[in-house]
């Protein structure tokens, strides 16, 4: 009765006039239980730390659960931020693909084109084959495979195709959301200490580039095409900007390319010299 007194006062309610009827306000309760969302005691309900995260970022409970569990089971198969190989991203692709909400999609495998330098471009077999061990794990639907590997592609700048938009905009939308989101799940509920990971996958999920771009993109000024400009250069780091200054400087033109060496050096160093420095903690953003 209180539960239907609550909901009478909501949006949803002014809207249509009538409780919900499948299910049922008293059957969404139980579903949100069984999600670990609510919990009761003395006849009244409260929101469990994991309920909390959808509440604060407008998430859908079955989308979040997923991703809890998603993760909980990547870290536990010895996922961490140093790992680096394509395992790694096909464990986290498909740890963000593998949710209720992407089971209405329809990929479309076909328009997804790898370049000759495309060094991370697989089949969809053998992203498969990779994710074996986290399969083991999870409960994974062929349309989360298809998701993941979509996901995947994108966050190693593959070409996904215009036939995927709506699924790589929506992701490119949503994924300071979702990020924030699974960072408060870390520091609220499970305590995975997962700070770097979360703050490097940001970074591949804003630029799309490949894991060996991520030390350029995080500098001011440089996105995914100057980052490739600079890679094959051999310059892969705010270190190498420095070394080789004036390649930096002709690859991005004098104005921008003598403000990023500048801004290299803020970073790199110290008061003993000069050192490589990992910048996860700065928060450096590029454009």
């Amino acid at each position: 009765a209180e539960a239907e007194e609550w909901y009478k006062r909501s949006f949803a309610f002014i809207q249509t006039h009538q409780l919900p009827q499948q299910p049922s306000l008293n059957d969404t309760f139980t579903i949100l239980q069984n999600y670990k969302m609510i919990y009761s005691t003395e006849g009244k309900y409260h929101l469990t730390p994991l309920g909390k995260v959808c509440s604060m970022f407008y998430l859908h409970p079955v989308d979040v659960k997923s991703w809890h569990d998603n993760f909980s089971a990547v870290f536990r198969v010895g996922l961490g931020p140093t790992l680096v190989s394509n395992t790694a991203d096909v464990y986290t692709s498909l740890a963000l693909g593998n949710i209720p909400s992407y089971q209405n999609t329809f990929p479309d495998l076909a328009a997804i084109r790898g370049n000759p330098g495309d060094q991370e471009h697989i089949s969809l077999v053998k992203y498969r084959e990779l994710a074996t061990a986290l399969s083991a794990q999870l409960n994974i639907p062929n349309k989360s495979y298809e998701v993941g590997y979509l996901i995947y592609c994108f966050m190693n700048g593959i070409f996904t195709g215009e036939s995927n938009y709506s699924v790589i905009k929506g992701l490119q939308n949503d994924y300071q959301r979702i990020l924030q989101a699974l960072q408060t799940i870390d520091g609220m509920v499970t305590h995975w200490g997962q700070e770097s990971f979360w703050k490097m996958l940001g970074l591949r999920l804003q630029y799309n580039v490949p894991l060996r771009y991520v030390e350029l993109v995080k500098i001011e000024g440089i996105g995914k095409a100057r980052a490739y400009k600079l890679y094959q250069a051999g310059i892969k780091n705010a270190k190498d900007i420095i070394e080789f200054s004036p390649q930096a400087i002709k690859i991005l033109g004098p104005k921008l390319g003598i403000k990023t060496v500048d801004f290299a050096k803020k970073f790199v160093y110290n008061g003993d010299g000069m050192k490589q420095t990992s910048l996860f903690s700065e928060g450096i953003h590029g454009e």
